[in-house]
């Protein structure tokens, strides 16, 4: 993810937040298919410093807290298809096949460790 996106990433959360602030008790439903939208992409960001703070652990030796952190990050896109099960499907579903990879790549060198 570039620089610019995740500028816009940012500023849309924070957007998003303040947006919070003010309740208002009648929306249209194109309002709350935006603001769906906005934590859809919220959350993707989320998941996305999820994984590369995955790819860290896992490249620094660091085999559990990969582990469980690719976890964390399948649970953010699980948090994501809940909200809306139609949103960017091609990318969440690539993306979770991305983490069960390594997922299944770091489980088998922690069974190697553990044996030994």
């Amino acid at each position: 993810m570039n620089r610019t996106l995740c500028a816009c990433v940012a500023a849309l959360a924070l957007s998003t937040a303040c947006a919070g602030c003010v309740k208002r008790v009648n929306i249209t439903p194109e309002e709350a298919k935006e603001q769906g939208t906005q934590e859809c992409a919220i959350r993707f960001h989320r998941f996305h410093t999820m994984q590369k703070h995955a790819d860290y652990f896992a490249r620094t030796g660091m085999d559990r807290q990969a582990f469980v952190t690719y976890e964390q990050a399948i649970g953010a896109l699980d948090e994501i298809r809940k909200m809306d099960p139609f949103w960017n499907t091609a990318s969440v579903r690539e993306c979770r096949r991305g983490c069960r990879i390594e997922m299944e790549r770091l489980f088998g060198r922690l069974k190697i460790r553990d044996l030994r």
